[in-house]
């Protein structure tokens, strides 16, 4: 099945640059595994047979992409601050400069750093694909 093309993704993000292949079938190899069903294809094109759920499924995979840019941009953003106190910062911690103060993150599980690869979905992408029914439901997943 053919889940979303790099320039249906470009143009749902409105990206500069460019969305890439890679990116798509990064996205995809995430997304699909959480899926219940599949949507019913066109046998010519392999993609999803009805518009709405194409449409669904592309922004389902460009939200992901965008949350993934997201957090390689924050994560770029904290290495520019560099050592301890952009471990500081990534943990949840604070810092504030008036008089020096120091915080650490305000967890009582650990330090253990969310990220968006830890096998959760963006809120975005989880609605995505329930509009286009492939998650949800009372569906056994085999």
């Amino acid at each position: 099945m053919i889940w979303a093309t790099p320039a249906e993704v470009t143009a749902y993000l409105d990206a500069d640059p460019s969305v890439t292949q890679r990116e798509v079938d990064k996205a995809v190899r995430t997304i699909e595994p959480k899926t219940v069903r599949r949507p019913r294809l066109d046998p010519d094109t392999l993609r999803a047979e009805d518009e709405t759920v194409r449409g669904h499924l592309v922004a389902a995979v460009a939200e992901l992409i965008a949350a993934r840019r997201t957090r390689a941009a924050q994560d770029a953003a904290l290495d520019q601050i560099g050592g301890g106190a952009g471990a500081l910062l990534a943990e949840g911690g604070s810092i504030s400069t008036n008089t020096l103060t120091v915080a650490g993150p305000r967890t009582a599980g650990g330090n253990a750093r969310s990220r968006d690869d830890d096998g959760r979905l963006p809120m975005a992408v989880i609605e995505a694909l329930a509009a286009a029914y492939v998650i949800g439901g009372g569906v056994a997943s085999w």
